[in-house]
């Protein structure tokens, strides 16, 4: 007798098991914290089908100059004699940016005669966690490419967004944060922050620290409020010394000292040795990088215009998060039961230069 999948495994038992894997493996995912909720305004936006509209999985948005804000009164007039003419708040040029929508995809399978016999519903549940946790792993390093990326090289084979790029070591004059024996960290991250908000013209809102460089960070001395004196010859002290931090300590203490509002921890894993070779887990988002920039909820300011409304530093577009589906392999001769999960996304930098990364940090 066929399998009557809709009957044997009501679709109630399905329902959010694909959003939700294992609490314990998203919780140091960052891009769902980077991104934002997906909706028609923040920085995940949605250009799936909806009120009988076809969705966009391609195109170009144009975006408002971020200078119409800061530029407004460029000519320099703003105090004048009553009566004068009113200077007018001029504008400036908008620019298109493209995306092209990508599919970040899985599926899991069982033998149908499986299924049939003593198949639970413990097992269905894992293959939808395992579908999805390949589409969370794909959309982390996505996100992670998009923003710790070299410029002119790829991660996970993706290119980043055309960030500004700092070389912390080679560029800004600063020394390898490992080891805890700089006590002028803090100084050349206030230093490289302060060029990107000029560079950007609006002050950076949002840093992206990996767990790696932030457990380095724990015991820097700058961090950790206290004064490194000696030498790597004669050996290092430290006056009022603290000997770590947490990693939350480290965002928070990074978050004041500078004037940064938001700073979203990555501490995700993955293990890409496939079946038949040794564990060989590693971090996501590396231990050497980290991201500085502004970033703002945008709103599409009108279907017809499809002018960006928001100065952010990125945008992030869907077609569809998340979207599953079960049953049989093939409608005949089926010998699987396969699910599915689907997303399909773009990552876009509506202005590049209001986003940093800090390389090389040792």
């Amino acid at each position: 007798m066929g399998l009557q999948y809709a009957l044997q495994n009501p679709s109630a038992l399905l329902q959010g098991l694909e959003l939700d894997p294992s609490d314990d493996r998203l919780d140091g995912f960052a891009y769902p914290a980077i991104l934002g909720q997906a909706g028609s305004v923040g920085t995940f936006m949605d250009l799936s089908p909806r009120g009988g509209q076809p969705g966009k999985l391609n195109g170009s948005i144009r975006i408002r100059n971020k200078r119409d804000l800061a530029g407004a009164a460029a000519d320099g007039a703003f105090l004048q004699d009553i009566g004068s003419p009113r200077p007018n708040a001029d504008r400036f040029e908008p620019s298109d940016v493209s995306f092209s929508v990508r599919q970040i995809a899985a599926y899991a399978e069982e033998l149908l005669k499986h299924i049939e016999n003593a198949f639970s519903a413990d097992e269905e549940a894992a293959m939808f966690r395992r579908a999805a946790m390949r589409v969370h792993l794909g959309l982390e390093k996505f996100c992670a490419a998009k923003f710790l990326g070299r410029s002119g090289a790829t991660l996970f084979g993706v290119s980043q967004l055309g960030w500004r790029n700092v070389d912390y070591q080679a560029g800004a004059g600063g020394t390898a944060i490992s080891g805890g024996a700089s006590d002028t960290t803090i100084q050349t991250l206030r230093s490289i922050k302060d060029a990107a908000d000029m560079a950007g013209g609006a002050a950076c809102n949002l840093l992206i620290l990996p767990q790696g460089v932030a457990n380095k960070l724990a015991s820097d001395p700058g961090v950790l409020g206290v004064l490194a004196v000696g030498d790597s010859a004669e050996g290092y002290a430290a006056v009022n010394v603290k000997v770590s931090k947490t990693a939350d300590e480290v965002a928070a203490t990074l978050s004041a000292v500078l004037g940064i509002k938001r700073v979203v921890l990555a501490n995700s894993f993955h293990d890409d040795a496939g079946r038949g070779s040794a564990s060989a887990t590693s971090r996501i988002w590396g231990d050497d990088s980290i991201w500085l920039g502004h970033s703002e909820p945008m709103a599409l300011n009108g279907n017809a215009s499809g002018i960006i409304d928001g100065a952010g530093a990125f945008l992030a577009l869907h077609n569809g998060l998340f979207e599953a589906d079960a049953g049989p392999d093939k409608p005949v001769g089926a010998q699987h039961l396969r699910v599915t999960c689907d997303a399909f996304v773009d990552l876009i930098a509506s202005h590049p230069t209001r986003g940093t990364v800090i390389h090389n940090l040792g």
